[in-house]
C-alpha cells in the first residue's frame, strides 16, 4: 500500500509496558477515522501483511473533530445510527469494554472521562492518565488523608472541569440539562454522555422528591443504554458497574 505520511493520523500504544509500540492504528485517508491497524501479536516489533489489518468498528482518531463534515448541525456523528430493533437506545455492550472502575474516592469524572477517550481513540488510555492530566491543569486535587503517600480522596470535579477536560484530548463537549427522551436521542446520535447523579438513588434506589434541583448529584456515570424499562450506565463507582442497569423510573 502506497501511502504519503503526511496525511496519515497515527495513534500508537505499549500494551505490555515493554518499552516498544506492539499496536497502532491509522487514518489513512485523513477523514478522521481509523481504519488501518497493525498488532504485534509476536512480540517481534516487525510489520508483517498478517499483522495488518482493517479497522471496521468506527474507532475515531483524536483529530476526528476537526473534520466538518463528520459534524452535522451540532450533533455527531453525522451518520447517526437510529434505535436498534430491540429498543435499545446506545450499545451498553460495547461500551463496556472502555469502562473503568475509580480507584480513589473523587476520581468518578476522569474514570468516566478516560472511558470517553478511549472509545474516540480506540484504545484504553486508563485513568492514571486522566487523572494527572486533570491534576496537572488544576481541576482534580486529590489528598493523601492519612499521611501513608498515598492518594486516597480527591476533591471531584464540575461539569465545567469535565467539559475543559475532555476538550484537552480534542473531545467537544458541552453541558446541558434534559429528560429521558432527551437521552435517548443523543444516544441514537452516537453522542457519549456523561451524567451527574444521586449516587443514593443509582446504587441503594433512594427515593428522591427532585425538589433539589438536583443538588443532590454527587457522582458520574456514563449513561450507555436506554430501553423501555432501564437506563444502562458505565459506572466507575461500581466494582462491577460496566454494565449497570438502573430502573427508568429510579434514574
Amino acid at each position: 500500500m502506497d501511502l504519503d505520511p503526511a496525511e496519515l493520523f497515527e495513534l500508537c500504544g505499549d500494551l505490555d509496558d515493554e518499552g516498544h509500540v506492539d499496536v497502532s492504528a491509522v487514518d489513512t485517508d485523513g477523514d478522521g477515522v481509523l481504519d488501518l491497524g497493525w498488532t504485534d501479536l509476536e512480540g517481534d516489533v516487525l510489520v508483517v501483511a498478517d499483522a495488518v489489518h482493517p479497522i471496521t468498528d468506527g474507532g475515531r482518531s483524536t483529530d476526528w473533530y476537526r473534520h466538518e463534515e463528520n459534524f452535522r448541525d451540532g450533533v455527531l456523528p453525522s451518520e447517526a445510527s437510529a434505535a436498534r430493533d430491540d429498543g435499545m437506545h446506545g450499545d451498553p455492550e460495547q461500551a463496556s469494554s472502555y469502562w473503568y472502575a475509580q480507584s480513589v474516592n473523587g476520581y468518578c469524572v476522569p474514570a468516566a472521562v478516560a472511558q470517553i477517550v478511549g472509545e474516540w481513540q480506540g484504545t484504553n488510555v486508563g485513568e492514571t492518565e486522566v487523572v494527572a492530566r486533570a491534576v496537572e491543569h488544576g481541576w482534580l486535587t486529590t489528598t493523601d488523608t492519612d499521611g501513608d503517600g498515598t492518594v486516597d480522596d480527591a476533591s471531584g470535579m464540575t461539569s465545567s472541569e469535565a467539559e475543559a477536560l475532555l476538550e484537552s484530548y480534542g473531545i467537544p463537549a458541552t453541558t446541558t440539562h434534559g429528560g429521558m427522551d432527551d437521552l435517548a436521542a443523543l444516544l441514537d446520535q452516537d453522542r457519549d454522555i456523561v451524567a451527574y447523579v444521586d449516587s443514593d438513588e443509582v446504587w441503594y434506589d433512594a427515593e428522591d422528591d427532585g425538589t433539589d434541583g438536583g443538588a443532590d448529584a454527587d457522582h458520574a456515570v456514563v449513561v450507555t443504554g436506554i430501553d423501555d424499562e432501564n437506563v444502562y450506565l458505565a459506572d466507575p463507582g461500581d466494582p462491577s458497574g460496566a454494565i449497570a442497569v438502573v430502573p427508568r423510573e429510579t434514574f
